[in-house]
């Protein structure tokens, strides 16, 4: 073997890569070594020493001595020295507690659509997990992706809600209070889930969504919009923006919940524009932080009391009292921008609404958002009859209009149909219902689109679409969700046992066949199966979206192939795994102090730290 051609010689047992040779190095790479032994060292000790020169707070070298080969994380040989304020530390830079997951698990992100780990060596996403602390999902990026052969037994395990994930028997779960080894889970183990599956991920296009001209066939030649518009990346608009996920929920939310206009003022000859966003304290806050994200100032929020009478549909008088709380936006690029994306103008009752012409080529999990945007705002929570405590009424989506837009009211609930479609989500009908008459003397309608619902269909809204900017809601959802998986499985191990004959009294046989069918209709399972209600008893966490669930079965499996992990820089060093809630590499709660290690190396994918 030679000697690569980006080592620079210094001496005859001195050989340096510099910062140049890979994006993120903050020193050069030393290899220490003979002509010879550096002829015959392997491809990935080069690639591994210079992922560590990318650590933050090293300090003039990242160093390989003459015993270089390449290990999980440092090359074996591998030394580095840190500045004490703002570097890291580790007892094992080569390896230290590699545990890892199957190449198909899926990894949550922050927007909704998931990644399989084995893809995720180049990405830059958002990943989901846990606060330990208070069991909030948060999010952030990994900063170091293992790839690695197994050597390990390896486990598939099961939870008593469905959820299966394939992993090393060194791979800890968490169970709500701490993380625990795969190997050491027993059946009937608490661990902690996230029932949400989400979309897979798919690769937007560079194609552009709004361009200048979009703008100034709206406000004219304003080119201060344009402008800032521009500045904040937001212009030209692509599906590939790194900024449209947010744009789709906000575009959702504010055509259910919200308001975009102007008036015209004569002191400045122009029309100024302003939006205002209605919902929770709670939900505010988070498109708050979403509007702040994009690049614009934040305004304000704000409560206020309102009362109001309208005329019904009888031409009876009804008083309305009550307290609302809006987000008050005024930006005019921003409202310009959301208008131009699709939100409609001015009073929403009496504005055609449709679907964007753009959501309809972007990729699924763009359409997602999209809808769990709407849905936040237009789609009620999960619920349930008086005397039907363990299955769902059918979910209504709704929209108000004046008569005279009834039919354009129509096509776009035909819209939002078809859009479901897309997701296997099913609807039932369409009801029409005469509302009241407006301050204009119009007369105004209600089109409500219902939902199936029976428990596949419910299971796709609320795991695959979901809700967006309403934690309550989405909160909701994750324990009827849970409570659908939990039937399901209760349903499957009953006809095992049937087919196993372990019942052997033929009218009980039938009796549960019996309840198995109905219950997909919606119909009771028994007497002795628990309410939903008495299942969040059970398994609900306060105010948060995770659930407590159990091991069902631990099996042994084989498996020769590749596993892997990454670490995330957050001290709670978890993320969500096939909807469960996985410790991320061991090294990461060993190997990184404070500050949080958000280095990302580069460099093709070997058995070792790579991009994440």
């Amino acid at each position: 073997m030679a000697v690569p051609n980006f080592l620079q010689k210094v001496s005859e047992t001195e050989w340096v890569i510099p910062k140049t040779y890979k994006p993120g190095m903050h020193v050069p790479a030393k290899i220490i070594g003979t002509e010879g032994i550096v002829a015959q060292m392997d491809m990935q000790v080069y690639d591994q020493i210079t992922n560590v020169a990318t650590l933050p707070g090293i300090i003039n070298y990242a160093y390989c001595m003459s015993d270089g080969h390449s290990g999980y994380g440092f090359p074996i040989g591998g030394v580095a020295a840190m500045d004490v304020e703002k570097g890291v530390i580790s007892p094992g830079g080569i390896g230290f507690d590699i545990n890892c997951l199957h190449p198909e698990t899926r990894i949550l992100t922050r927007f909704g659509y998931f990644r399989k780990i084995k893809e995720m060596e180049k990405c830059t996403d958002t990943v989901s997990y846990i606060d330990t602390e208070n069991s909030n999902k948060l999010h952030d990026k990994p900063v170091i992706f293992l790839a690695k052969e197994s050597d390990k037994p390896v486990l598939k395990i099961t939870t008593k809600t469905g959820h299966e994930i394939i992993l090393s028997s060194d791979h800890p779960l968490y169970t709500g209070s701490e993380f625990i080894e795969a190997s050491e889970m027993r059946e009937g183990q608490k661990i902690i889930i996230h029932p949400f599956n989400g979309i897979e991920y798919e690769e937007p296009s560079s194609d552009i969504i709004l361009d200048e001209n979009a703008i100034r066939s709206i406000v004219g030649n304003r080119e201060n919009i344009v402008k800032e518009l521009k500045e904040k990346s937001l212009l030209p608009l692509r599906y590939n923006s790194a900024k449209l996920p947010i744009l789709a929920k906000l575009v959702g939310f504010i055509t259910g919940d919200g308001w975009v206009g102007s008036y015209f003022s004569k002191k400045r000859s122009m029309d100024i524009w302003s939006t205002r966003i209605i919902g929770k304290q709670e939900d505010l806050e988070e498109i708050k932080e979403d509007i702040f994200e994009l690049g614009f100032k934040a305004t304000h929020i704000r409560t206020l009391d309102y009362s109001s009478t309208i005329t019904t549909g009888s031409g009876s008088k009804q008083e309305i009292i009550g307290k609302s709380t809006q987000y008050h936006i005024n930006s005019q690029a921003l409202s310009v921008l959301l208008h131009a994306l699709g939100v409609p103008k001015g009073n929403k009752s009496r504005t055609k609404t449709s679907v964007p012409k753009w959501i309809g080529k972007a990729p699924k999990w763009i359409k997602r958002l999209y809808l769990a945007g709407l849905f936040g705002a237009e789609l009620n929570k999960p619920c349930q009859r008086k005397s039907e405590l363990t299955s769902f009424t059918e979910p209504s989506f709704s929209q108000n209009k004046i008569d005279s837009l009834e039919k354009d009211n129509m096509n776009f609930i035909l819209e939002i149909t078809n859009l479901l479609l897309e997701f296997g989500v099913v609807a039932n009908k369409i009801y029409r219902q005469r509302i009241a008459i407006n301050t204009f003397g119009e007369p105004t309608h209600k089109l409500a689109l219902r939902l199936s619902a029976k428990p596949e269909n419910l299971s796709r809204l609320w795991g695959n679409i979901g809700y967006e900017y309403c934690a309550e809601r989405r909160r909701l959802s994750m324990l009827a969700l849970s409570y659908l998986n939990f039937k399901r499985e209760y349903l499957k191990n009953l006809e095992k046992m049937i087919e196993c004959n372990e019942i052997e009294i033929s009218d009980m046989k039938s009796r549960v066949r019996a309840r198995k069918y109905k219950t997909y209709k919606g119909v009771r399972i028994s007497g002795s199966f628990p309410t939903f209600q008495e299942f969040c008893r059970t398994v609900e966490i306060p105010n948060s979206e995770f659930i407590k669930d159990e091991v069902s079965e631990i099996k042994n499996i084989e498996y020769d192939g590749y596993v892997y992990d990454f670490t995330m820089p957050s001290r709670h060093h978890n993320f969500i795994a096939n909807c469960i809630v996985s410790h991320n590499c061991g090294m990461a709660s060993e190997a990184i102090s404070q500050p949080s290690l958000r280095a990302r190396p580069g460099g093709r994918r070997q058995q070792g730290v790579c991009q994440a």
